[in-house]
């Protein structure tokens, strides 16, 4: 997962340099996890993507992973525009329409139904904190990977 992560960071690095955004990553140790490689890439694609687009200049996007019981628990944290709470729930549904970025940056707003989906297709949840004016922190878990026993 953490090879996930930094290939996917590296891909955002530019973006968010053009924004004076800090992009970092926070990780104690190599974290494997059993779920499909391609999903998770566009899960992290479009959550560090959000990012980027919600968090205005000077701001800073840090993204973490670490284990928690039987779990890998990501997670994507921004000082960006944050969301409202009564808007909060509505996410990760598929017609929750889109919003203007930071820089004018446009999207579809499907992108967080998708990685709801995809998320949910390998075994784990997600989750989102925000707070308008803030920033969000949005994370997810899905099982480790390990080798059976016998």
């Amino acid at each position: 997962m953490n090879e996930n992560i930094l290939e996917t960071i590296e891909i955002y690095n530019q973006i968010a340099k053009l924004k004076n955004i800090k992009l970092e990553f926070k990780s104690e140790e190599d974290i494997t996890v059993f779920a499909d490689r391609n999903m998770l890439f566009t899960v992290m694609r479009n959550l560090i993507n959000n990012a980027v687009k919600f968090t205005p200049e000077k701001g800073k996007i840090t993204v973490g992973i670490e284990r928690n019981m039987q779990l890998a628990k990501v997670w994507v944290k921004d000082t960006g525009v944050g969301i409202a709470k009564e808007k909060q729930e509505l996410v990760f549904e598929m017609a929750n329409g889109s919003s203007a970025g930071t820089s004018g940056e446009t999207g579809k707003g499907l992108g967080l139904f998708f990685c709801k989906e995809f998320v949910k297709m390998n075994n784990g949840d997600i989750y989102i904190e925000s707070k308008a004016g803030k920033g969000t922190v949005i994370s997810f878990t899905v099982p480790l990977f390990s080798l059976p026993e016998n």
